[in-house]
C-alpha cells in the first residue's frame, strides 16, 4: 500500500469512527458541535487529498446546515471559507471570513484572507497579512504563501529558501505536506525552464510520500515538456484510469496533438470540454480558466473563450485572468481590447513567462513590434523553454501557443493541505 492510500484509509476510518461515536453516519449532522467539526474537517481532508473538487459542493451544503443550527460555529465558518476557496468561490470565502467576528483572531483565517487578496490582485494586502501571521508564529502555512508571493516578484532563490524554511517547520509525520511543498518548489523551477532541478524536487516528493497523484501529474507534465510524448501520455492515462478528470483529458489532448495524432487529440479535448461544461452547469466555477485555454485551442470556439475569460475575471481579477482575457480577445482578432487588457495585466509587475508570451504575440500583431520583441526576449529570459509559440503560416492567421507547459495555476489558497 502506498503512503497516499494508507492516509486515505486512515481518514476513512476516522470518518467512520466519528460517525459511530455520534450514532450518525458521515452524511448526517451530529448535534455535538465538536464531533460535527471533526467530521467535516476529516471529510475536507479526504476531498483535498484526493483532489475531487466535485465532492466539495456537498460538503459546502452540509456546512451551511450545520452553521445555521449551531451557536458555536467559528470553526465551521473557517472551514466554509476554505471549501469556498478550493471551489474558486472567492466572494463566498470572503463573506464566510467576515461572518464570524471571532475569526479576526485566528491566524489561519488571516491566511485564508490573504489567499482571497491574492486571487483578487491585492498583492500588497496579501503580503501584509502573511507577514502579520509570521510575526506571531512561523508556520509552514504562512511561509508557503510568502514563498509563492516572493516567486511572483521574480526572486526565485529567495522563494526557494522560504519553501525550505517551511519544510523545516514540519514534523516527521507530515510527509504529505513535505511532498506538497517539494512539488511547489519543483513546479516553480519548471516554470523557469529548470527541468532537471524540478525533477530533483519531484523525486524527493515521491520518495517521501509514495502514490501521490499530484507528484505523478507534475512528473507527467515535465516528461511531456521534454518531448517524450508517448511516455507522458502513458503517465496521464494511468492517472485518468485511477480517477477520471477533465483536466487530464485536456492534457492528453494536448499531448496527442503534439505527437501528431490529431484525431485522438480532438476526441480527448472534446471530452474534456463536455466534462468542463457539466461542472459549470452544476453551478461550479472551478473550470473557467481551463475552458479559456481549451476554447482558444479549438477551431471555431474563440468567441466562447472570451465568455469564459470574462466570467473568470468577474470572480477573480488578477494578472492571470486579465492576461487570459487579453489572449482570448487576441485569438478572436479583437486586438485593440486585447492590448488594453494585456497592458493592464503587465502593470502589476508579476514575473510570468506565460504573460510575457501573451504580450509578445499581442503586441507583435498590433503594430507594436518593438514591444512584442521586448516581451518575447523577456519571456525567453524568464523561461528559456516557454510554451511553444507557433508563428502564422498564412497571412492573417494569429500565432498560437500550445498548453503543454501551461500548467493549471496553483495557489496556496486552493492547494495547501
Amino acid at each position: 500500500m502506498t503512503d497516499y492510500d494508507a492516509d486515505l484509509q486512515r481518514i476513512e476510518d476516522d470518518i467512520h469512527a466519528i460517525g459511530c461515536a455520534t450514532r450518525e453516519t458521515a452524511a448526517v449532522l451530529s448535534p455535538d458541535v465538536g464531533n460535527a467539526a471533526r467530521l467535516f474537517y476529516r471529510n475536507f481532508q479526504y476531498t483535498s487529498l484526493t483532489g475531487q473538487i466535485n465532492l466539495l459542493r456537498r460538503l459546502a451544503e452540509s456546512l451551511d446546515i450545520a452553521i445555521s443550527s449551531s451557536s458555536r460555529a467559528a470553526d465551521l465558518w473557517l472551514l466554509k471559507a476554505h471549501v469556498a476557496l478550493k471551489r474558486h468561490r472567492f466572494a463566498d470565502a470572503e463573506a464566510a471570513l467576515r461572518a464570524e467576528p471571532s475569526l479576526k483572531t485566528f491566524p489561519l483565517a488571516t491566511l485564508l484572507q490573504s489567499d482571497v487578496d491574492l486571487q483578487q490582485g491585492r498583492y500588497s494586502a496579501a503580503r501584509e497579512a502573511i507577514e502579520a501571521v509570521l510575526s506571531i508564529d512561523k508556520t509552514w502555512h504562512a511561509l508557503a504563501r510568502l514563498a509563492y508571493l516572493t516567486n511572483l516578484t521574480g526572486d526565485l532563490r529567495s522563494a526557494d529558501e522560504i519553501y525550505a524554511a517551511a519544510e523545516d517547520e514540519l514534523s516527521a509525520k507530515e510527509m504529505q505536506t513535505f511532498a506538497w511543498l517539494e512539488v511547489q518548489r519543483g513546479w516553480m523551477h519548471f516554470q523557469r525552464g529548470h527541468q532537471t532541478q524540478a525533477m530533483v524536487h519531484y523525486d524527493r516528493a515521491n520518495a517521501a510520500y509514495s502514490g501521490y497523484w499530484l507528484v505523478e501529474e507534475r512528473i507527467a507534465e515535465l516528461i511531456g515538456a521534454q518531448g517524450s510524448f508517448a511516455e507522458a501520455i502513458a503517465a496521464y492515462q494511468r492517472l485518468y484510469a485511477a480517477s477520471p478528470r477533465p483536466e487530464w483529458e485536456h492534457a492528453l489532448g494536448d499531448l496527442y496533438s503534439l505527437s501528431g495524432d490529431s484525431q485522438q487529440a480532438h476526441d480527448w479535448k472534446r471530452s474534456a470540454r463536455l466534462h468542463y461544461l457539466e461542472s459549470v452547469e452544476s453551478g461550479e466555477t472551478y473550470y473557467f480558466h481551463y475552458l479559456i485555454d481549451l476554447c482558444c485551442e479549438l477551431a471555431g470556439e474563440e468567441r466562447e473563450a472570451i465568455e469564459w475569460a470574462r466570467r473568470d475575471l468577474s470572480i477573480r481579477n488578477n494578472f492571470m485572468t486579465q492576461g487570459d482575457l487579453a489572449w482570448a480577445l487576441y485569438r478572436s482578432g479583437e486586438l485593440t481590447e486585447a492590448g488594453e487588457w494585456v497592458t493592464k495585466a503587465l502593470a502589476c509587475g508579476a514575473v510570468s513567462a506565460r504573460l510575457y508570451l501573451q504580450a509578445a504575440c499581442i503586441y507583435s500583431v498590433a503594430n507594436q513590434a518593438d514591444l512584442g520583441s521586448y516581451y518575447m526576449r523577456l519571456a525567453m529570459a524568464t523561461n528559456p523553454r516557454p510554451a511553444r509559440a507557433h508563428m502564422p503560416t498564412q497571412q492573417g492567421q494569429p500565432p498560437r501557443m500550445t498548453r503543454t507547459v501551461w500548467s493549471p495555476r496553483i495557489t496556496p489558497g486552493q492547494s495547501v493541505a
